[in-house]
């Protein structure tokens, strides 16, 4: 078994400015697993354990994106914690710019995932890039005083020009995300 997910690499740019903020964050808030600088991505779907044999289904199925998706860029800026700050689960960079293109684009892997037998996503996409991982609300407390400083940060623009499948090792440092398939867009 693989277990897979599709997502869109982030520019390095991008990257390291994200990078610097989770150091900051993680001197406050140590108990929360923070992503790695080279995990960070955007998940578009995950798809969990699947058969390698599979793989070239979705592989084939998810070309068509090439001729059907045209490149563009997303704005990543501001920090939240998801599904909200009175049960957070999740800290995470938004997406302001490029983010309805985003949608389209999930939508788009979503059907053709469901066409090879992969649920549908139940929960509306809401496009943002994990930063952090909160086990227990109490490892958060006092986040939400940081929340109006953070809103405004600007991490930059990074270019949608691919969909990547990535697989992810489960180890004992964390998981490792290595890509196995590109889809060039427009």
């Amino acid at each position: 078994m693989v277990r897979t997910f599709i997502g869109i690499e982030l520019e390095k740019s991008v990257i390291s400015e994200i990078s610097e903020e989770i150091s900051y964050l993680k001197c406050k808030f140590p108990d929360i697993n923070w992503v790695r600088q080279e995990n960070l991505h955007l998940t578009l779907k995950f798809l969990g354990n699947i058969q390698p044999n599979d793989l070239r289904s979705i592989f084939n199925d998810i070309s068509v994106l090439e001729n059907s998706v045209p490149s563009f860029a997303v704005s990543v800026s501001g920090v939240r914690l998801l599904p909200d700050a009175r049960h957070p689960r999740i800290v995470c960079a938004g997406c302001s710019f490029g983010s309805n293109e985003l949608v389209r684009l999930q939508q788009s892997i979503d059907k053709i995932c469901n066409k090879l037998g992969y649920p549908l996503e139940q929960k509306d996409f809401t496009p943002h890039i994990t930063l952090g991982r909160i086990k227990k609300p109490s490892f958060a407390h006092g986040f939400e005083d940081y929340l109006t400083d953070l809103n405004n940060v600007d991490f930059g623009i990074t270019d949608v020009d691919e969909v990547v499948v990535y697989m992810s090792e489960l180890g004992n440092n964390g998981a490792l995300y290595s890509p196995m398939y590109r889809v060039r867009l427009g």
